[in-house]
């Protein structure tokens, strides 16, 4: 049974949630949520791609917007990211993909490409959707 709501997190650890209506399909976002042991029971995928560099600053940016001082945000971005990057290197979301999305920096793609996607049934190359 799929749990709909969002954690409100204080230190690293959930301390709430807030309940949604339940939808018709669930959408789950997060770096590990269209992991490997999930493809089965997943319809779509969308990956986010982006700039470490870049979402590590935003990342303890927005840390500190939320309540966190800046040597509390570095601290947990900094062991967060010493975990991200195994998973990703052996899991790679990315490959599973039906949708990827380039966030940062921006791409160099055509004009009017808004996104490059694949078919579920033959991951060859990425193929160009225009707006």
């Amino acid at each position: 049974r799929c749990r709909s709501g969002r954690r409100r997190w204080s230190n690293g650890v959930a301390r709430a949630r807030s309940r949604y209506p339940r939808a018709p399909r669930p959408c789950s976002e997060g770096v590990g949520s269209s992991r490997s042991s999930l493809a089965p029971w997943l319809d779509a995928t969308v990956w986010v791609q982006s700039d470490a560099g870049e979402a590590y600053r935003r990342g303890i940016e927005r840390d500190i917007v939320l309540g966190r001082d800046r040597a509390e945000a570095v601290a947990f971005w900094d062991e967060w990211m010493t975990q991200e990057g195994p998973f990703l290197a052996a899991d790679r979301p990315w490959e599973r993909a039906d949708v990827v999305l380039c966030s940062t920096p921006e791409p160099a793609v055509p004009d009017g490409v808004v996104a490059f996607s694949r078919a579920r049934a033959g991951r060859g190359a990425p193929a160009a959707r225009t707006s």
